[in-house]
């Protein structure tokens, strides 16, 4: 079993923008992470990650946004070797809808 920490927030800076952000750790044991180790050690991984939502029409109950996020996670350095290096960065964009 492994065991998680994670801090999240968002902020309407109007009607229509919405910036959020996360941070969070999970111990992963090389079994989980499928790793060519034994042992049950747990590795702590982290993850930050800020993003921004334009939130577009709303219509039917249902409203549509258009966003990205950038995020970056970083491994322990005994990890290093497995993954070819310690930190690894990440960019997403995507459309979402939520009810209104």
């Amino acid at each position: 079993a492994s065991s998680a920490f994670s801090v999240e927030t968002a902020s309407d800076l109007t009607p229509f923008d919405t910036v959020f952000g996360r941070a969070e750790v999970v111990g992963k044991t090389a079994s989980e992470l499928v790793l060519p180790v034994s042992g049950e050690d747990a590795f702590a991984l982290t993850k930050l990650q800020a993003g921004y939502t334009r939130w577009l029409s709303s219509a039917h109950g249902v409203q549509t946004g258009i966003g990205g996020s950038i995020g970056v996670s970083v491994l322990p350095n005994t990890l290093k070797a497995f993954y070819g290096g310690r930190a690894a960065a990440e960019v997403s964009v995507f459309f979402t809808l939520r009810p209104r």
